[in-house]
Parts: structure tokens; sequence; C-alpha cells
């Protein structure tokens, strides 16, 4: 289990200051010498968004609503920073 409070930059998502907490698997790989080689690590990035108030889960009223609304303001913001960047 992960958990904490969201207060710096994550994934292009400034700081939100909200608490989150999710369950987390992480597979580690060692070589032979005992380094580590690879480490896989998969959680529910749905279940974290959701508890930052970014998703919205679409079998919800709410999350019905904001399907239809949302990407229009997310391909403006796309738009924006595109300009904005040049």
């Amino acid at each position: 289990m992960v958990s904490g409070t969201h207060l710096g930059d994550w994934r292009d998502l400034p700081a939100l200051g909200r608490e989150m907490a999710s369950r987390v698997c992480a597979i580690y790989t060692f070589d032979e010498r005992g380094m580590l080689a690879l480490e896989r690590t998969n959680y529910d990035k749905a279940e974290v968004l959701e508890q930052l108030g970014i998703f919205h889960d679409p079998r919800t009223l709410q999350g019905k609503v904001m399907a239809v609304v949302t990407p229009p303001f997310t391909i403006l913001h796309g738009v924006l920073r595109k300009r904005l960047n040049r």
C-alpha cells in the first residue's frame, strides 16, 4: 500500500495537495551480481486519479457528465500549451 499527499508535479499534473492511497504490486528482478536489473510496478491509475479529483467513474452520473464536458477543455488546454511553448 502506498499513500501520501500530492505535493509536487506528477505526470504533468501540478500539485493538488490532496491525499491518496493505492495498492501497488512491485516486481524486482536482479542480475547475477545481485544488482537491480528490472523493476515493474503496477497500480490502479484510475483509483489514484479519482482520489485526486481528476477522474470520475464513467458508470456514475457525474462520470457521464464529465465524459461529455471534459474533452473540449482538454483539447483547448493542449492547443494553448503547444502555442505558448513555441
